[in-house]
């Protein structure tokens, strides 16, 4: 069977860290791994996962020094992959394993397959009207000007062939990364599909998105990388 790295990026998510791992280790099949990149986190998060690396064969870490941003904690995971497939997931739980479970299931679809608000059978109660319509509509933007037959580009859960992806070069540090992503990989000729998504609520904590910040940074990608 292929192997699969699960990818969890991480900025100060310390009470994310244990229940992240309770809840994932027990379903990983024998080649099977998680892979956190702690990025620059000021809270417990480094000695949170020292201690899951020390407790848990397969669960790896990699650090950064300083905070570099979701798009470079991305490219020094994709640099270290070493499975057949990488998924890109949240470690907040806001996303749990029947995610996991369903990008895997689908990952023969395409070198690239994403979990999408779009797709007939996600589910997303936790998430308001209001975030599920500017998401939507957003996303159809995007994908519009960028040329993607993808309803899901600016976020959600991916699986990538390890192939495709290991030596992009990410040059966006945040969320916008995401868009950044599909576009180089677009212009490469990859194929796309998409999967059913299913979203929780975070567990601890807030969202380190900024909007705003991320839709100038998204309108830069489409102009001009």
């Amino acid at each position: 069977m292929d192997s699969l790295t699960i990818l969890a990026p991480a900025f100060n998510e310390a009470e994310n860290i244990n229940p992240f791992v309770e809840h994932f280790y027990p379903k990983l099949q024998k080649n099977w791994n998680i892979l956190f990149i702690n990025d620059g986190s000021t809270d417990k998060t480094q000695s949170r996962l020292e201690t899951v690396v020390n407790n848990y064969s397969g669960i790896s870490y990699i650090n950064h020094e300083k905070n570099m941003g979701l798009g470079k904690a991305f490219a020094t995971g994709f640099k270290n992959i070493k499975t057949d497939y990488v998924i890109t997931i949240d470690c907040d739980l806001s996303h749990t394993f029947p995610v996991v479970e369903e990008l895997f299931v689908n990952r023969k679809k395409a070198d690239i397959v994403i979990a999408s608000m779009g797709h007939i059978n996600s589910e997303y109660f936790e998430a308001s009207t209001t975030r599920v319509l500017i998401a939507k509509l957003g996303n159809f933007i995007i994908s519009k000007l960028l040329g993607v037959r993808v309803r899901e580009v600016a976020g959600g859960p991916r699986i990538y062939k390890t192939e495709v992806i290991k030596d992009i070069d990410i040059e966006s540090r945040g969320f916008e990364s995401q868009v950044e992503i599909i576009k180089k990989l677009a212009r490469k000729g990859y194929s796309f599909d998409e999967c059913a998504l299913f979203l929780d609520k975070r567990l601890y904590g807030e969202s380190k998105m900024s909007y705003i910040r991320t839709i100038f940074g998204v309108i830069k990608i489409i102009l001009f990388k």
